[in-house]
């Protein structure tokens, strides 16, 4: 006899996850997706609303040793419901790992949501007034319980590094170039000496430097003390001094020449200049630091890792 198609809506669908038998009974850390594409709605750094393409992975603990699984699905639709109606901010943070962990019904206890993003800001030139856009790599964690979420922020800058040790080694080449030309001459009238200084000849040799990243992972106290994203940038740029520029015009080439030649640094510097301002960030909990100079001199890179150092905190491998 067949059946009909009202008999065939009757149907239950099977549930495998109900019905099959745990061979190897054990409770899972966790259990969920990754790669997951979805909208987010943020507040750029002119304060403005516009959507951007994420990528995410949600998880949540299976805490029940002889349960199959945990139920997937329901941590797909809630979060892409939930970012596609709402402004990322800390309260739909909380928001979804509350409803990731009630939707289990008794299997979890605990959820992480990671969103991976490239966050949009508008940069003011150095010195002409024209505006570029910069987008940084930025990753925001949510991790916790119905009760308590912890949230982290691990954005990357890139700067320039001036190096050093090349600049004391090219001052010492335009000294001894000085001197030769002009070992002959007891007084050196001063706009002979500026005009020298204007020629291709006088600068003998040029420091070398290079675009450079800092990693920075920040752990904070409470989920009310979670620094906005624009704030966070500008700190971490203004402790290196010479952040990567968008639009440039040669009087910003020209300032950005003399923030290098100000701000020289090894990678040590650039790592200990960082720790120094989040150390005085009080809502700030835990830290990473992670700066890489891509070496132009070098075919390796130059890396400092920096830790605030904390029990049980960020670990430098």
């Amino acid at each position: 006899m067949s059946c009909t198609p009202s008999c065939k809506q009757e149907q239950p669908l099977p549930d495998v996850r109900k019905t099959a038998t745990v061979a190897h009974p054990a409770a899972l850390e966790l259990v969920g997706m990754s790669g997951v594409q979805v909208p987010l709605k943020i507040i750029d750094g002119n304060g403005k609303h516009i959507m951007l393409p994420a990528t995410a992975d949600f998880f949540v603990s299976l805490d029940v040793p002889d349960a199959k699984g945990i139920h997937m699905s329901r941590l797909y639709l809630l979060a892409t419901r939930l970012l596609t109606e709402r402004v990322l901010d800390t309260a739909l943070l909380r928001s979804i790992i509350t409803s990731f962990v009630t939707s289990q019904k008794g299997l979890s206890s605990k959820a992480i949501v990671r969103l991976s993003f490239a966050f949009p800001m508008e940069k003011m030139a150095l010195v002409s007034g024209e505006k570029g856009w910069r987008q940084y790599p930025l990753t925001i964690i949510a991790k916790g319980t119905a009760e308590h979420v912890a949230i982290e922020q691990h954005v990357q800058i890139t700067y320039s590094s001036a190096c050093p040790c090349s600049a004391a080694l090219s001052r010492q080449l335009i000294q001894k170039h000085f001197r030769r030309s002009f070992e002959d001459n007891d007084i050196i009238p001063f706009d002979d000496i500026l005009r020298f200084l204007g020629t291709d000849e006088a600068i003998l040799a040029i420091p070398h430097s290079q675009r450079s990243f800092a990693d920075v992972k920040v752990r904070y106290a409470a989920v009310d003390s979670v620094m906005a994203i624009p704030d966070l940038i500008a700190l971490l740029e203004e402790a290196i001094k010479t952040p990567v520029q968008a639009a440039v015009k040669r009087q910003d080439e020209q300032e950005f020449a003399r923030l290098n030649a100000a701000n020289m640094m090894f990678c040590e510097d650039a790592s200990r200049n960082l720790k120094a301002v989040l150390e005085r960030q009080q809502d700030v909990a835990d830290y990473f630091i992670r700066v890489r100079h891509v070496e132009s001199l070098h075919a390796h890179d130059a890396v400092a890792v920096a830790l605030k150092g904390v029990e049980g905190g960020y670990q430098a491998d």
